[in-house]
C-alpha cells in the first residue's frame, strides 16, 4: 500500500526552518516555509549593496560547524571560503597582524609579552581545565587569574567579538571553548555571503514570504494555521521562529508555567556598524581588537576583504564595527548618521584615517540567542528541550531555532536537523 504522503508546515526561513524544511523535502513530505518577513534568511542572510556583499548576522563558522556539514551535504562545498585565522590590533596608527595559527606572530605585535604570557596559561587552562567542573561566569574566572588590564583589553574584545556579549554574561567553558580553539580553528564563509546556504535552500523549497502567522488551532487531528490573509491545514508543524513568537503561537499548547519560563529569556542586543573605505590597507586581518584602553564605542571590527575579495569593490575596504555590548543599549536611540559619525570618528583615531576616505555606511540592529553561552545555559536548554518534546503528547509539532543550542548558528542548524528528524521518525517510522 502506498503510505499517504504528508503535508508539514514550517514557519520560519531562517537557517533552522529552511534546514529543518529541506531535510522533509528529502524525505519526501509536501513541505511549505511560511516566513513573515520579505524574503527568506533570517539572520543568515547577506545583500549586496553598494558593490559590497553584507552579512546581516552571523559572518563566519567553523570548518566543523553543522554550518559547513550542511554546505556539503546539499553540495555546495565548492563555494565555501576558508579564512586564514588572523587576528590585528591598532597600535600607533597603524594595523599590526600575527596568525591565530601561529601565535609566536602576535608577541611585539598585536599583544605585549605580558598579554602573550597570560595567553598561552589561558591556553593551558582551557586545555586542563576539568570538564565536568561546575560552571560559572567569565568575569569572576578572569578575576582570579589574570590582571584588570588583560581582561579588559583582550579577553572582553574576544568574548564581545564572538559571542557579542560581555564577560559577566558569558560562562567560563563557553569562554575557554573559545580560547582553545585560536591557535587551530578553521574558519569559514561562503563566497557570496552566509546568506548563500539560505538562499540556495529556499530556492528548492515552496516558500511562503510576507505569511505571519496569527495563531495555531487543532482541528480533528490537524493543525490549522491561520495567518493575515491565508488558512493553511496541515498533518504536522516544525515551528522554527524566535523565543518569543515561539511563546505566543503555542500558548494553547504549553503549560503557563512552561510559558512563564519561556517569556522570562531574553536575546542579547548588537548593534553593527559597517563603513565602506576608499583605499586599502598593506596588511588586512580578519578580525582587529582595539588598542589598549577604555572609554571605546566598539569592541573590534572585521575587514571584510579578508573574507574574500570579490566581497568588497575593487580599491576599497567594508569594515564591519561591532558595538560593545555594555553601551548597545545606551546607543540605541542614536540615528544610523549619528552612529555612523561616531564609530567613524572612532575608527579614524585608531588608524589615523581621513573621513573622505569613508563613501557609504550601513547600520544594522538585531537580537541574538548568544546570551544562552551563560554558565545556566545547558540546563535551560535541556529544560526547553524537554517542554518542547512534551507536544507531541497534545499535537504533532516540534520547534527549532537558535535558542535550543550552545551559540545561535550551530544551535539554529542542529535543532532543524533534529526537528525534522523526529518529524519523519513519527510519520514513517525509523
Amino acid at each position: 500500500m502506498t503510505r499517504r504522503k504528508r503535508r508539514i508546515a514550517v514557519v520560519g526561513a531562517g537557517i533552522a526552518g529552511l534546514t529543518a524544511a529541506w531535510r522533509l523535502n528529502q524525505a519526501d513530505f509536501d513541505c511549505i516555509v511560511c516566513e513573515a518577513e520579505h524574503q527568506p534568511g533570517g539572520r543568515s542572510r547577506s545583500i549586496l549593496d553598494g558593490g559590497a556583499i553584507h552579512d546581516l548576522g552571523a559572518w563566519t563558522f567553523t570548518a566543523d560547524s553543522p554550518m559547513s556539514w550542511l554546505a556539503r551535504e546539499v553540495n555546495l562545498p565548492g563555494d565555501l571560503v576558508t579564512l586564514q585565522s588572523t587576528i590585528g590590533r591598532p597600535v600607533d596608527g597603524k594595523l599590526k597582524r600575527g596568525n591565530l595559527r601561529n601565535p609566536t606572530s602576535l608577541v611585539g605585535s598585536v599583544f605585549t609579552l605580558r598579554e602573550s604570557l597570560a595567553l598561552v596559561l589561558s591556553l593551558i587552562m582551557s586545555r586542563s581545565f576539568p570538564q565536568n567542573r561546575p560552571d560559572e561566569s567569565a568575569a569572576l574566572w578572569a578575576d582570579r587569574y589574570f590582571s584588570a588590564e588583560f581582561t579588559r583589553d583582550v579577553l572582553e574584545p574576544l568574548a564581545a567579538l564572538y559571542f557579542l556579549q560581555s564577560l559577566s554574561t558569558l560562562s567560563r567553558n563557553a569562554l575557554l571553548s573559545t580560547i582553545r580553539y585560536l591557535s587551530k580553528i578553521q574558519l569559514q564563509t561562503f563566497k557570496g555571503g552566509m546568506g548563500h546556504l539560505s538562499s540556495f535552500l529556499a530556492s528548492q523549497l515552496t516558500v511562503y514570504t510576507d505569511a505571519r502567522i496569527q495563531k495555531v488551532e487543532l482541528t480533528d487531528k490537524k493543525i490549522l494555521l491561520v495567518g493575515d490573509s491565508f488558512r493553511e491545514e496541515v498533518d504536522g508543524l516544525v515551528l522554527a521562529v524566535p523565543l518569543p513568537e515561539t511563546v505566543r503561537l503555542l500558548e494553547g499548547f504549553l503549560d503557563r508555567s512552561v510559558v512563564n519560563h519561556m517569556a522570562a529569556r531574553k536575546y542579547a542586543s548588537a548593534l553593527v556598524v559597517r563603513l565602506l573605505l576608499r583605499g586599502r590597507w598593506p596588511q588586512i586581518a580578519l578580525q582587529v581588537i582595539p588598542p589598549r584602553g577604555q572609554g571605546m564605542l566598539s569592541c573590534g571590527f572585521a575587514i571584510e576583504r579578508a573574507k574574500h575579495n570579490d566581497r568588497v569593490p575593487a580599491g576599497h575596504e567594508l569594515v564591519t564595527m561591532f558595538a560593545k555590548p555594555e553601551r548597545v543599549g545606551e546607543l540605541a536611540g542614536r540615528s544610523d548618521p549619528e552612529l555612523a559619525s561616531m564609530f567613524a570618528g572612532e575608527l579614524a583615531g585608531w588608524l589615523g584615517l581621513p573621513s573622505e576616505r569613508i563613501e557609504r555606511f550601513w547600520v544594522t540592529r538585531w537580537k541574538t540567542a548568544a546570551a544562552f553561552c551563560d554558565p545556566e545555559a545547558p540546563q535551560r536548554v535541556s529544560a526547553l528541550r524537554k517542554s518542547f518534546g512534551g507536544l507531541l503528547l497534545t499535537a504533532p509539532i516540534w520547534v527549532a531555532g537558535d535558542f535550543l543550542g550552545s551559540s545561535s548558528l550551530s544551535g539554529a542548524v542542529s535543532s532543524g536537523k533534529e526537528a525534522a528528524r523526529s518529524c519523519i521518525d513519527h510519520f514513517y517510522g525509523s
